[in-house]
């Protein structure tokens, strides 16, 4: 049996390496024919249908450069290990999905803890995080732990709630932003320090930032 599957090993890498392939030629076909679609019906003054079809164009492309930003995360952070399952590239049911190129993934712990990391690739929505973090004042808030941190050497505001013990954390960086939530974590240090164990560099570079 050992050697049929050393066999056979060979041929499943062909399969896979053959199917990415297809895949990465449908997805440019994709693009190619919405972009020919685009330049008829606006030659033909169907400024509706022309945007459309560049909006498909675009909507692809994110896709395509979603794929690449989950590509560039890491697999583990720390001891939680992704759920590459849960993968999220896009934001499936939105009305302008060409808006901006949005992931997301799930880390999970043996100990029912999770960090789940989205990051989006949004001028407006990241400049409003940036105020946001830039404005912050401490609050007297005792269900609260609220306050101003330095992941990756990027400013981010933590937000840690007592009751749920659960939290996220806020980055801006550029025109992309990032939520880091945390969930099953004994306290906000805990949680803080789990965050700061997910490297998102690469990810970031791939979206120019």
């Amino acid at each position: 049996m050992e050697k049929l599957i050393t066999r056979m090993k060979p041929v499943i890498i062909i399969f896979v390496s053959v199917f990415v392939f297809s895949q990465n030629l449908f997805a440019q076909d994709a693009v190619q024919l919405s972009l020919k679609n685009a330049t008829e019906q606006y030659n033909q003054k169907k400024l509706l249908d022309a945007q459309k079809s560049l909006q498909s164009a675009v909507t692809e492309i994110n896709n395509q450069i979603g794929q690449q930003v989950l590509d560039a995360l890491p697999k583990t952070a720390g001891d939680l290990s992704a759920d590459l399952e849960s993968d999220m590239n896009g934001v499936p049911g939105g009305d302008l999905p060409c808006a901006s190129v949005n992931v997301s993934r799930e880390y999970l712990g043996n100990d029912n803890s999770t960090l789940l990391l989205n990051i989006v690739s949004n001028t407006a929505a990241a400049t409003n995080i940036k105020t946001a973090i830039d404005s912050w004042t401490p609050e007297n808030n005792p269900e609260q732990v609220q306050k101003i941190i330095y992941i990756n050497e990027r400013k981010a505001l933590m937000t840690w709630d007592l009751e749920s013990a659960s939290g996220d954390i806020q980055i801006a960086a550029g025109t992309t932003f990032l939520i880091i939530s945390g969930d099953g974590f004994k306290d906000s240090d805990a949680f803080t320090a789990a965050a700061y164990k997910l490297d998102w560099s690469k990810a970031l570079a791939i979206l120019g930032q």
